[in-house]
């Protein structure tokens, strides 16, 4: 009985791994209903991306909190980085933080009225915020063989200029 329960769980995760990433199958569309609270649970929600040997760029933003109290610990020059690095092998949240950044990237509204007060809340003590938009160029595969690091800062390049925004007007306006 365990074996066949076994198979079962194994045959259905093998299913979901195949059927969901592919929307344009009328069978994923009809398992979906079935398919979706697990595929969001163990993070298996995020559409097929292929290897690029030649990346385009990597996005995030920074963010500068000018605080009214400065809580322990904090000197005040830290610079933020969101989307956080993944925490571990299995970081549930980490596809949900990376489409919302891209969401974010496209909508200057969104970013302003969604992610300035999300800051805001997670920073009681915040008087106003000051995002901006980094975009890195990755290496290549070849230049990272090569020694390149994965991540150089002389690669990265703001869009534009910051958006500041007080956390009173965000967090009413939000």
């Amino acid at each position: 009985m365990k074996k066949k329960l076994l198979s079962l769980a194994i045959a259905f995760h093998l299913t979901v791994i195949a059927v969901y990433p592919n929307s344009v199958s009328y069978f994923q569309r009809d398992l979906l209903p079935v398919i979706l609270p697990y595929a969001n649970t163990f993070g298996l929600n995020s559409k097929w991306q292929f290897f690029a040997p030649e990346p385009e760029i990597a996005t995030y933003f920074e963010y500068e909190i000018d605080w009214r109290e400065k809580p322990e610990g904090v000197t005040g020059d830290e610079v933020y980085k969101w989307p956080p690095e993944k925490k571990g092998f299995f970081d549930f949240t980490y596809t949900r933080r990376n489409s919302s950044r891209s969401f974010m990237f496209i909508d200057q509204t969104a970013r302003q009225s969604i992610f300035i007060s999300w800051i805001c809340r997670q920073h009681p003590q915040a008087a106003g915020v000051s995002v901006r938009a980094a975009y890195v160029q990755v290496p290549s595969l070849e230049q990272v063989k090569n020694g390149q690091p994965l991540f150089d800062p002389s690669n990265v390049v703001y869009s534009g200029e910051p958006v500041v925004a007080s956390c009173e007007e965000a967090l009413r306006d939000g």
